[in-house]
């Protein structure tokens, strides 16, 4: 990417227009749009003040990515392919875990191998200095909120029937389909809590 379009992108994800940052950096929005259309170049003052703000560093900025380069390492550190990869291999997990009774052990291991690969892929992204470090972060914490709802359902279901007489003694549920409309909820309330926990925590990290 050019330095303009890096200006752009990491505009975007912080979800700026470019008066807000023309604002943050002390300059017009016509100056702003200038330097994301590639007409002029920010001076050094304020690639310096663009580096900061963005908490990139200066290199990142002014060092054009190669086009041939990028190509044959795009579709392994692109951070989309980061999540989505990672999440197949839990959801495959997840699969198996509910049909396959007598190998449910399976289903966690596919889902610890998920985690392992999104944690190589990350590190690649981070080593590559390619990706800025607010797109990192967001793709770390999509992929943390949505492995949550994938992985934690069966340690949640585990754990009620684990204490099941203890738990329906008190709440006086027979019937199995009751119970399962527990275990869901459970699982729900938890998952829901999570999440909201993760949203908030991401808000101010990439602040």
């Amino acid at each position: 990417m050019t330095l303009s379009q890096k200006i752009q992108t990491l505009r975007k994800e912080r979800n700026l227009t470019q008066e807000a940052l023309a604002d943050q950096l002390n300059v017009s929005r016509q100056a702003l749009s200038k330097w994301e259309l590639g007409v002029s170049t920010p001076e050094a003052d304020k690639i310096v003040q663009l580096s900061e703000f963005f908490n990139v560093s200066t290199d990142y900025l002014l060092k054009e990515t190669i086009k041939e380069n990028t190509k044959t390492q795009s579709t392994f550190i692109n951070p989309s392919f980061s999540v989505i990869l990672p999440i197949s291999i839990e959801l495959i997990g997840l699969i198996v875990l509910i049909n396959l009774f007598d190998y449910y052990y399976l289903g966690y291991i596919i889902q610890i191998l998920g985690v392992v690969l999104f944690e190589f892929l990350s590190s690649i992204n981070h080593l590559s200095n390619q990706f800025s470090k607010v797109s990192l972060l967001k793709s770390k914490y999509i992929f943390t909120i949505i492995s949550v709802w994938l992985i934690s359902l069966g340690p949640i279901f585990e754990l009620i029937n684990r204490f099941d007489k203890f738990i329906f003694y008190f709440i006086r549920i027979n019937l199995s389909l009751y119970r399962m409309f527990f275990i869901y909820g459970v699982y729900f309330v938890f998952c829901s809590i999570t999440t909201f926990i993760l949203i908030k925590f991401y808000k101010k990290a990439s602040l």
